[in-house]
């Protein structure tokens, strides 16, 4: 074979080399092409759904604190087991109650010497609605509480509620965009894209010290008032956006 025809083989073997890729691309972006439906006219809308739910997870932070009864110190230990006799009481679950924190736990060598030297601790119970939240109160022990406090609520199915909200949402969205183009004689066509619009809820702290528990109306009083007004609602909303196409 002379050099001249070894060169045109050489290069018509490597022109097949480059052809064979390229040709495979072609067709892999035509079968793509074929597959993804033409955008053409589209509508964008925002479906929102919205929901009030009364909490049945009510956290509470309970601060109790040492107290001197005539010449005789109340322990926090004392304290620490009339709040769980109450709590059993109450027919609360007992992993209801936790310790939170405890205040003085330096002071141990100096409250052997010095008996004024008061500590504290403080738990976190969970009650399950504002009646229970007002027995619990009714039936402390006023001296030995420092302060009450709701840190949080919330529900216990929130993640159903708000994947439930989602949906409603979305059908809100395709109603809304079929009505639009309903009035423009056009049709609804398939979704293109949805897209969540985040919502957050940051619940609000209620804080109750104990020298108010007369201007608080669930709390204790003298003529022995219960208080029937609910607790406050957690509103939810979810907002979806949806891009449909115009058929």
């Amino acid at each position: 074979m002379e050099f001249g025809d070894f060169r045109i083989l050489l290069k018509t073997l490597i022109m097949k080399q480059l052809l064979i890729p390229a040709m495979l691309i072609l067709i892999s972006l035509n079968i793509h092409a074929q597959e993804m439906p033409e955008l053409g006219k589209s509508i964008s809308v925002v479906g929102i759904a919205e929901q009030q739910v009364v909490p049945d997870e009510i956290y509470l932070q309970v601060r109790l604190k040492e107290y001197k009864r005539g010449n005789q110190k109340v322990s926090i230990n004392m304290l620490e087991k009339n709040l769980i006799s109450l709590v059993e009481k109450l027919g609360l679950p007992a992993d209801h109650l936790t310790v939170e924190n405890f205040y003085g736990a330096n002071w141990n060598l100096k409250r052997r010497k010095n008996d004024d030297l008061l500590a504290s601790k403080s738990f976190k119970l969970l009650v399950n609605s504002v009646a229970k939240l007002n027995d619990f109160i009714e039936m402390l022990d006023d001296q030995g509480v420092q302060a009450i406090s709701i840190s949080h609520y919330t529900h216990s199915e929130m993640d159903k509620l708000k994947s439930d909200l989602k949906v409603k949402a979305i059908k809100s969205a395709k109603k809304k965009a079929d009505d639009m183009l309903s009035a423009i004689g056009e049709e609804l066509g398939v979704a293109l894209e949805v897209t969540e619009i985040e919502q957050d809820f940051l619940p609000q702290s209620k804080y109750i010290e104990s020298k108010d528990y007369s201007n608080t109306v669930f709390l204790k009083s003298e003529d022995k008032y219960k208080s029937e007004i609910d607790f406050k609602t957690i509103q939810l909303k979810a907002s979806i956006r949806v891009v449909f196409s115009i058929r």
